[in-house]
């Protein structure tokens, strides 16, 4: 039997149905979170017993663990480094002329302003950095609850974990699109990434570059690190992308998520850290061809779920627009 040809309106239809079946997914995933956080909090609430009744009613005495931001690197100097004002000639009779800091800025400003309009490949990869063996490390009642946590969500789903729950909220794991126009081609059931990750039109300035290093075509910025970053332009990270997440966003995102039942978790306070923010462009004639954006992470969570939860965690995120026309 031949296949049905769905009508444009029946394909529009069925892409719709995904999508919604998809976001349910989701949402399944924000109800399962806040219902483990309330029942394993709870549980371990009852098994501490009656000789740690100050701990359960303050919600621990301990104070948790503050995870710490990865050391800052150093931008690599290859053998190819050249000096602001240097000019080289490589054998197949290239010249390139070393750019102050300023020029390379512009330059780099000038070219994602222009490559931003057009047409990229998008591939971005989150990991998790583990802290004793673990995605993320749940302290309550004075605590560890993540094996606790974790077990209730392998009741549910044996492939599942408290670190992959959260990391969907984090933007945990790989993504990947293609941009034209400057925006993401929708996929086969018509939906498109979060436009936050679109290569941006960078404001960097002199300020927001601890360091520069050129090499021919390749331009090399680390900027500098930010705390709790918001996106209003006032910081080094926001000049660059608006691939990360804010303290209003997680919470918006998990009220959300959750619906009705919002009031069962609530993000009460943040600290991320955000280090190792690098640049690496390779921009040939005025025109961006290839760029590379990394940075890692530090976040630790205050929430409440019934009792006081602490989360933290550490991860490296990496993000490359190539094949830019």
């Amino acid at each position: 039997m031949a296949k049905k040809v769905l009508t444009p309106e029946q394909q529009e239809i069925k892409s719709m149905k995904k999508a919604k079946s998809s976001q349910n997914w989701t949402k399944f995933w924000a109800i399962l979170l806040a219902l483990v956080l309330t029942v394993g909090i709870a549980f371990l609430g009852r098994s501490q017993g009656k000789k740690n009744t100050a701990d359960v009613s303050t919600g621990g005495t301990n104070t948790p663990a503050q995870t710490q931001p990865a050391p800052e690197e150093s931008l690599s100097r290859g053998e190819n480094a050249v000096s602001e004002g240097e000019t080289v000639t490589d054998a197949q009779g290239n010249v390139t002329v070393g750019l102050s800091k300023a020029d390379a800025i512009k330059l780099l400003n000038d070219a994602t302003a222009v490559a931003a309009k057009g047409a990229y490949d998008w591939n971005r990869t989150c990991e998790y950095e583990k802290t004793d063996g673990k995605d993320l490390v749940v302290t309550a009642l004075g605590r560890d609850a993540t094996s606790t946590l974790d077990g209730i969500i392998h009741k549910v789903d044996e492939k599942a974990s408290l670190g992959g729950v959260v990391g969907g909220f984090l933007g945990i794991g790989p993504k990947d699109g293609k941009v034209k126009g400057g925006k993401f081609v929708a996929d086969e059931n018509g939906n498109t990434p979060d436009e936050k990750y679109l290569l941006k039109a960078m404001s960097l300035d002199e300020a927001s570059v601890k360091d520069f290093v050129q090499e021919a075509d390749v331009y090399k910025f680390q900027l500098n690190a930010c705390d709790n970053p918001q996106k209003d332009g006032g910081n080094a990270l926001h000049r660059a992308t608006n691939d990360f997440i804010t303290h209003d966003e997680v919470k918006t995102a998990i009220a959300d998520g959750l619906g009705k039942f919002a009031s069962l978790l609530t993000l009460e306070k943040s600290q991320v850290a955000f280090s190792n923010i690098t640049v690496i462009a390779t921009i040939k004639g005025g025109k961006l061809t290839n760029l590379e954006l990394t940075y890692d992470f530090a976040a630790n969570l205050d929430l409440k779920a019934g009792l006081s939860i602490n989360g933290n965690g550490k991860a490296k995120t990496k993000i490359v627009y190539s094949n830019i026309a």
